[in-house]
């Protein structure tokens, strides 16, 4: 199980914020990596086994990241 946490609006240097909350993920884990909404999609569809949509298929997972 794994619980994300996202806002919807960026500040001006359009960074948005995550939270990544799961038993697997380590207290305190922050990634420099950029990830998107498709990253998100592509975690997603990931974790719940299904094929990846279009772009989805094409992004940076957060698995590894988070420890997922």
């Amino acid at each position: 199980t794994v619980v994300f946490v996202t806002w919807d609006e960026g500040i001006a240097d359009n960074h948005v914020a995550t939270i990544v909350a799961a038993p697997s993920v380590p207290s305190g884990t922050v990634s420099a990596t950029s990830f998107d909404h498709y990253s998100l999609l592509r975690t997603t569809e990931y974790l719940l086994g299904l094929p990846f949509l279009d772009n989805a298929a094409k992004a940076t997972s957060m698995v590894t990241a988070f420890h997922l």
